[in-house]
């Protein structure tokens, strides 16, 4: 999103990180970063850091969980 955001919007940026990461680790997700960003533009996140509707960490988490499931943006590594 860009470092003039990031600083300007650190409990965002936080809400964000702490969201994904969650995610990840409740359900042992495996994501690229490719994945992390198709999952941001799914979520809309831009636009909604741009309109101030970033919702707090554990929306984020559902909200990110369940994209990850409808859209399959986990994968297995190979052994």
């Amino acid at each position: 999103m860009g470092d003039t955001w990031t600083e300007a919007n650190k409990p965002q940026q936080i809400a964000i990180s702490e969201g994904l990461l969650r995610s990840i680790e409740a359900k042992h997700f495996e994501l690229r970063s490719e994945d992390v960003e198709h999952l941001f533009e799914l979520y809309d996140l831009r636009g909604k850091a741009e309109r101030g509707e970033l919702p707090d960490e554990v929306t984020l988490q559902m909200a990110f969980t369940k994209i990850i499931e409808e859209h399959h943006l986990s994968y297995q590594p190979s052994s």
